[in-house]
């Protein structure tokens, strides 16, 4: 058998591992010496620098070394971006160094509030992870407090605050609204909104009420009667106010200082007026008449009729229905005594006529019964009547003449 002197010569050729903290490969192999040999083959290395001894079959033997590299560390950075509003997304930027580009699992991710963790993988298959956090502000809520409006029809107010989200915010602060509901937005400095609701009320409509109560005679004082509904009690300008005739306006003001008008109207009877109308008496010492009458006032009358009355002057008081009164005089006024006369021319001869003149004064002429009358010698009644029917009388003696012997 031959010897063959030639060297064996060792060969190592060394594979990166492709991951940081991975495996690489070395492969080992031998030339010269005499075959078979034994320390040859491909051994599985993490990084580092390995010797490595062949033997061929006459037990001589070589080394050679070999070391094995790997890609720098993969890192993998996940920066989270906190969501803007509660309940919104916020997001996280994923990025890689390290390893071997190109990477798969970066990016920018939408994410809720949470915790997430991201896998990025480099271009030959190794893999890290990171963990980010996305936070949330607390819940933006809105508060709506109403303050009633104090008069019907006025203003009231709502006071709108806000807690959580971002301060500052924007739609915050006090209001002055009339009676209704209304609705405010809120919102926080990164543009999170929230509403709240609130109700203005109002008092119930303050309503003043005014009653006259007409005076009873024209001239005297009515009454007005002032009360009022609604609004808060107590109120200021009501009760009872006598006032004369005319139109009169109150003003009544509630406990909140709100305040309602009424008018009202006293009335009053026209003024009561007395007439006496007089019928004078028809004869001296007879009785006339007075007409009482009334107007205005508030009928009906006592006190008015026709009064039977000598002659004289009479006053007369007239009372309405509202005891309200009122006078009149009247005079009743007589002609003068009606007196007759007869006056006597005797009988010129005896057993002859004489004559009787009879005349009148006074009552109301003309007169009947007056004239000249012939008469035998006797005493004579005469009677007299004036135009209005009185009578008077007179008498006379027709004397005859004397005897001649």
């Amino acid at each position: 058998e031959s010897i063959n002197n030639l060297n064996v010569i060792t060969n190592a050729v060394s594979t990166d591992a492709a991951c940081n903290g991975g495996a690489g490969s070395v492969d080992v192999s031998a030339t010269g010496g005499t075959s078979p040999y034994t320390g040859t083959g491909t051994f599985t290395e993490t990084a580092g620098t390995y010797t490595y001894t062949v033997t061929d079959a006459n037990g001589c033997s070589a080394t050679a070394s070999a070391t094995v590299g790997q890609a720098g560390g993969l890192v993998v950075s996940a920066v989270a971006t906190d969501a803007a509003c509660n309940g919104g997304a916020g997001s996280v930027d994923v990025s890689a160094t390290g390893g071997t580009s190109p990477y798969t699992g970066t990016g920018t991710f939408t994410e809720t509030a949470g915790t997430y963790t991201y896998t990025v993988t480099d271009d030959n298959g190794c893999s890290a992870t990171a963990s980010a956090t996305v936070s949330q502000p607390t819940q933006l809520t809105a508060s709506a407090i109403a303050t009633d409006a104090a008069c019907n029809g006025g203003a009231g107010s709502v006071d709108v605050s806000a807690t959580g989200g971002t301060s500052p915010y924007t739609g915050t602060g006090t209001f002055n609204e009339t009676a209704g509901t209304y609705t405010y937005t809120v919102t926080d400095n990164n543009g999170c909104s929230a509403t709240a609701s609130a109700t203005v009320g109002q008092a119930g409509g303050l309503v003043v009420s005014a009653v006259a109560t007409d005076a009873a005679c024209n001239g005297d004082a009515g009454s007005v009667v002032v009360s009022a509904t609604g609004g808060t009690s107590p109120y200021t300008g009501t009760g009872t106010f006598t006032e004369t005739a005319g139109t009169y306006t109150y003003t009544v003001t509630d406990d909140n200082g709100c305040s309602a008008t009424a008018s009202a109207t006293v009335s009053q009877p026209t003024q009561l007026t007395a007439s006496a109308i007089a019928t004078d008496a028809l004869c001296n010492g007879g009785a006339g008449s007075v007409d009482v009458s009334a107007t205005g006032g508030t009928s009906p009358y006592t006190g008015t009729g026709t009064f039977t009355e000598t002659a004289g002057t009479y006053t007369y008081t007239v009372t309405d229905d509202n005891g309200c009164s009122a006078t009149a005089s009247a005079t009743v006024s007589q002609p003068t005594q009606l007196t007759a006369s007869a006056i006597a021319t005797d009988a010129a001869c005896n057993g002859g006529a004489g004559s009787v003149d009879v005349s009148a004064t006074g009552g109301t002429s003309p007169y009947t019964g007056t004239g000249t009358f012939t008469e035998t010698a006797g005493t004579y009644t005469y009677t007299v009547t004036d135009a209005n029917g009185c009578s008077a009388t007179a008498s006379a003696t027709v004397r005859p003449t004397n005897t001649i012997n």
